[in-house]
């Protein structure tokens, strides 16, 4: 009798915890091979008025229109270590997002704000960072979260995407194998 009414009220209770702690996702692993050698990439995802999330939540959830996501994608190819944020926006066959790119962007690891250089990206919706990757990579590797505050161009809006970091070093020996290493901690 007195154990069921512990659980009774700790179910709530549990519920309660659980419901406030931030969501995390998991990193999204690819590799392929091709003439230049092996590419591998690792994704984590970001969903406006939801936070990290996994593929399976962008492709599964019904994603009201207009609602901002976000990849933060590390990849090595051609033995070159590179980090790409991309922008989306849900129901935007038609919108084409850009993205300010003054030639740097400023990254918050956990509480720490560093400014780093970003790169010339193929596409609008993307801020790359190749010459400071190596940076970038020594801090994820240290901290459970990114974020990043984008300014979509033509809206003027302002985004804030934050990232689950955790769980990228178990990509490390995919990284390896496509010629980029992981620094030591």
């Amino acid at each position: 009798m007195k154990r069921s009414k512990i659980l009774v009220w700790l179910t709530p209770l549990m519920f309660i915890i659980s419901s406030q702690q931030p969501a995390s996702a998991e990193w999204f692993l690819e590799s392929q091979n091709s003439r230049s050698g092996v590419a591998t990439y690792a994704s984590t995802f970001w969903i406006e008025n939801f936070g990290p999330a996994n593929l399976e939540d962008i492709e599964q959830e019904d994603l009201e229109e207009g609602t901002f996501w976000s990849i933060l994608t590390a990849s090595c190819v051609g033995k070159k270590l590179s980090f790409v944020i991309t922008l989306e926006i849900a129901g935007s066959g038609n919108v084409d997002i850009r993205l300010d790119n003054p030639g740097y962007a400023y990254l918050k690891f956990n509480l720490l704000t560093k400014k780093f250089r970003t790169s010339p990206s193929n596409f609008n919706a993307s801020l790359s960072f190749v010459s400071d990757a190596n940076k970038i990579l020594s801090e994820t590797l240290k901290t459970s979260r990114l974020s990043i505050t984008l300014r979509e161009l033509s809206t003027r809006e302002r985004v804030t995407a934050i990232f689950d970091l955790s769980g990228l070093s178990k990509a490390k020996a995919r990284f390896r194998s496509a010629g980029c290493s992981f620094p030591s901690r």
